[in-house]
């Protein structure tokens, strides 16, 4: 049997870096999963790739539908981010907001926040319990910028120096040893003397050389022995010093600005600990307003409350009736391909149709004002539409006795099949795919005047 083996579901989107704070992009996944849901996003600044700074930390923020937050790392591989939706991130069904913070030499940007549309799984007895999840800031605390690279180093430092204390530490254990062993061998050289009298001479000499070893182990000894203790005291400023970056390090990451996501005052003013210069986005998506507020412990704004959150401005964004929804449909090929030159130029939607001339030599449609056209002809003449763009389609309805002069390679078979009889008009479509050419359609259609 064939088939494909994929435990790993990758959704692959683009997200600016420049714009509206809530940027119209929806991330599915199931709950229930597990290490197999992942996102790869492309950061584009209008459009124009954003290249991300070589040894820059990206970090993905996420507020759960249950107001609990997650703030993970996120991996950087060829101008491409990777978000991993943990199991956390995944722990409640519905829509999660979630933005990229891009960290380098002490400056962060934030992107367009886009939606993770969690499913509910079916069988959910044993799933997580929602929670925050603060996966970033315990690898934060030796691989912040500004503090890890002393503070791993210094970790190392200790590390090698307590490896080398075991290793003067054996050699002292071992010299003491052979210390030992020659006093043994002297002592044995001593006793063999009394029993071999003509032999005293030989065997006092070898108990003098025994002793002069065993001397000169002894100073090997304490001198290791010194070493040892200089070596040790070494580690210990080591470890102490590591010990404070480490400590540094966790000051900084608590102090950090947090942002929270509510959807009106009375939950925002229900966050538990804000900090100093929080920013939290109070959004009411009836009426499309986003109000930005930030936590004021020091008074900023010289009202005399304190502490307190300070209303900043509101943030408003489009609200999506029909026409606006299909219009933003009909654009997704130019938005997802990062070609917005032409976007000034589409006509809007439902526009009333315009009517052109039909006593010039050739019939000419400017399809920028309107997607539909009107036009009396008493013979037949050729079209020449200009403004158009790929995936676009227009109506042009064509009255009296004359026709359009199409060529052969944009007709539909059925042209020339049918035709208007009396009380009716002809109306044309025409779809094209890539803004040059064009496949036309025509069928009869009752009245026979605009």
């Amino acid at each position: 049997m064939k088939g494909v083996i994929q435990l790993q579901i990758t959704e692959k989107i683009r997200v600016e870096m420049a714009g509206n704070p809530l940027y119209y992009i929806h991330v599915p996944t199931k709950q229930g999963d597990v290490k197999t849901r992942y996102v790869d996003v492309e950061l584009v600044w209008n459009g124009e790739p954003f290249v991300i700074p070589e040894g820059a930390v990206v970090r993905a923020a996420f507020k759960k539908p249950d107001g609990f937050d997650v703030l993970n790392d996120c991996v950087v591989a060829n101008n491409v981010v990777t978000i991993e939706l943990t199991d956390q991130v995944r722990a409640v069904p519905g829509k999660a907001l979630c933005e990229l913070m891009v960290q380098h030499e002490g400056k962060m940007i934030t992107s367009s926040s886009f939606v993770v549309t969690v499913y509910p799984g079916l069988l959910q007895d044993g799933k997580p319990k929602s929670k925050d999840e603060y996966k970033s800031f315990i690898n934060a605390l030796l691989a912040l910028d500004t503090v890890s690279d002393i503070a791993k180093q210094a970790l190392e430092n200790a590390l090698a120096a307590q490896d080398e204390l075991d290793k003067l530490t054996s050699g002292a254990e071992e010299a003491a040893e052979r210390s030992e062993a020659a006093a043994i061998r002297s002592e044995t050289a001593a006793d063999d003397s009394e029993i071999a009298k003509n032999k005293a001479l030989e065997h006092e000499q070898g108990a003098n050389n025994a002793k002069v070893g065993a001397d000169q182990s002894k100073a090997a000894s304490e001198i290791s022995a010194l070493d040892s203790q200089q070596y040790a005291v070494t580690a210990g400023e080591q470890m102490l010093l590591a010990k404070y970056y480490a400590e540094q390090a966790q000051s900084v990451v608590s102090n950090m600005p947090m942002r929270y996501y509510r959807l009106n005052e009375d939950d925002m003013q229900a966050i538990v600990n804000p900090h100093q210069g929080d920013l939290c986005y109070v959004t009411d998506y009836t009426v499309g307003t986003t109000q930005l507020y930030v936590y004021d412990t020091v008074d900023m704004d010289d009202d005399g409350v304190n502490p307190e959150w300070v209303f900043l401005g509101n943030l408003d964004f489009a609200s999506l009736d029909r026409p606006t929804l299909l219009g933003i449909l009909q654009l997704a090929p130019i938005a997802l391909s990062g070609d917005y030159g032409d976007l000034r130029n589409l006509p809007p939607w439902y526009r009333a149709p315009v009517t052109l001339d039909g006593t010039a030599d050739t019939v000419a449609w400017d399809y920028s004002q309107s997607d539909r056209a009107i036009v009396t002809l008493i013979e037949d003449k050729p079209i020449n539409i200009t403004g158009l763009f790929p995936g676009c389609e227009g109506v042009l309805q064509v009255y009296g006795t004359g026709s359009i002069i199409l060529p052969a390679d944009q007709q539909n078979p059925l042209i020339g099949m049918v035709s208007p009889l009396g009380g009716e008009h002809a109306t044309y479509t025409f779809y094209s795919r890539d803004g040059v050419a064009i496949d036309w359609h025509m069928m009869p259609s009752k009245g026979a005047t605009p």
